[in-house]
């Protein structure tokens, strides 16, 4: 992709403000409506994944593969104040209707907590609304949940806080070795969350409940998932299951907006 001539057709601002923006086709005379804090680089990703075909909205990938010419970024309002600009934003959605007749497939939720993550708040706890998530960076099985496609990935790690930071930084930087997740996260990063399914005595044992939790829940058919191991399944029977009521931590994590 030739990022300069993406740039010039598709009119991508570079506003490094948090903004709320849209996409706007004048084929189709409707406007998908989003939150960014920097609409260059949320521009240039819809659009990688709008040419790629992967975009997770069908609505707007149908649209766009019909007539892509036909699109162009427009920065509708400029907000310092990120939590006003969800309303803000949401008033928009509403007085466009670009729900039933534009290319949003929901309302744009108010996140907890509208912004990044310091170093320091990964590793030594999370504060989302009042109540601390500690840190754990030991054995895990872990589960990524896409709440607005219901798909989801499950993987396990010896160190669970360095395997999140993993995934958050490369979610939000655009280059996750899943392609399929990648998209689904550009898309709309505010339906996912990050919980820990098991805490584990040991690395063996999170590979093995991880290859047990991927065939129980079909995960490479109905979630991001590609392979399993498989090796592990016929010694899967000595390892004892933790309560996932008991153990179970979620992370709530939103970034640029885009729903």
């Amino acid at each position: 992709m030739d990022k300069e001539k993406v740039i010039k057709q598709y009119q991508i601002p570079n506003c490094k403000a948090f903004c709320i923006y849209a996409l706007y086709s004048d084929y189709d005379n409707k406007y998908f409506v989003g939150l960014t804090s920097d609409i260059r680089k949320r521009g240039l990703l819809l659009i990688y994944n709008l040419l790629s075909g992967y975009c997770t909205n069908q609505k707007l990938q149908s649209a766009f593969s019909r007539h892509p010419k036909s699109f162009h970024f427009l920065v509708l309002e400029e907000n310092s104040d990120p939590l006003a600009a969800f309303d803000h934003a949401n008033k928009i959605v509403q007085t466009l209707d670009t729900i039933r007749n534009g290319f949003n497939l929901v309302p744009i939720k108010k996140p907890r907590h509208a912004g990044g993550y310091s170093d320091y708040e990964l590793t030594h706890g999370i504060d989302v609304s009042g109540i601390n998530l500690p840190a754990y960076n030991g054995n895990a099985v872990y589960i990524i949940t896409d709440h607005l496609t219901s798909r989801f990935y499950i993987g396990s790690t010896a160190e669970f806080e360095n395997r999140l930071k993993t995934h958050i930084y490369t979610l939000r930087a655009g280059n996750h070795p899943n392609p399929e997740m990648q998209a689904a996260f550009s898309d709309h990063p505010d339906s996912f969350t990050f919980s820990i399914m098991h805490r584990c005595s040991t690395e063996e044992e999170a590979r093995k409940l991880e290859a047990i939790e991927i065939q129980s829940r079909n995960a490479i058919a109905y979630g991001f998932n590609r392979t399993n191991n498989l090796k592990l399944l016929p010694i899967v029977e000595t390892c004892k299951r933790k309560s996932t009521s008991q153990n179970s931590t979620v992370f709530f994590f939103f970034f640029d907006i885009a729903s």
